[in-house]
């Protein structure tokens, strides 16, 4: 994956990519302003897609992981 991806127009630098339970899941910043999202990608018919992670408990799980493989 390249480590910008756009989304909704804006440009997002990708600062970490991580399996977690066999889903991927993409952390990335903002090339605009202070913001960060934590995506999840999914592959259908061969056609990638990602969407924000809004599950509280799968977002906590993902980015404890994260802060566990930088450490």
């Amino acid at each position: 994956m390249d480590n910008i991806i756009v989304l909704n127009g804006k440009q997002f630098l990708i600062v970490n990519e991580i399996e977690v339970h066999g889903m991927h899941y993409i952390y990335a910043g903002s090339l605009e302003d202070e913001k960060y999202v934590l995506l999840i990608e999914r592959e259908k018919d061969g056609i990638k897609t990602v969407q924000s992670v809004t599950d509280e408990e799968e977002f906590e799980l993902v980015m404890s992981m994260i802060a566990k493989e930088n450490n």
